[in-house]
């Protein structure tokens, strides 16, 4: 999907949505994100994640890019609020899978594999 100014992953964004656009651009994400091929494709990978673990790659969120008319639902300061507790817990993940990874190796290699990959 190429996107545009006036685009999102949702589709097309409205500066005083109505319900039944707001309804439609749920409708775009809950078909995308929760689509049977990508749970399937999910699923199907479960057996090589506990035979070879790798991380997924994740894609970057460029969060200049979220104007606050596409908050929608609840207050901004909430939203950046939930947001900024998601980066501090989740930013220094790599250092946590690290640390993890070398008392595990130690103790069972499998299993530091299986939590940190191969440092």
């Amino acid at each position: 999907m190429e996107l545009t100014k006036l685009d999102d992953l949702a589709g097309r964004l409205y500066l005083r949505p109505q319900p039944w656009q707001t309804r439609s651009r749920l409708h775009v994400l809950v078909n995308h994100y929760l689509d049977f091929a990508q749970l399937r494709d999910r699923l199907e990978d479960l057996p090589t994640q506990f035979d070879h673990p790798r991380p997924r790659p994740w894609a970057e969120i460029n969060l200049q890019q979220i104007h606050p008319n596409q908050v929608i639902g609840l207050r901004l300061e909430v939203f950046l609020g939930a947001i900024s507790g998601a980066i501090a817990v989740e930013s220094p993940i790599r250092g946590y899978t690290g640390v993890s990874w070398q008392y595990l190796q130690q103790l069972h290699p499998p299993m530091a594999t299986f939590v940190g990959g191969e440092l």
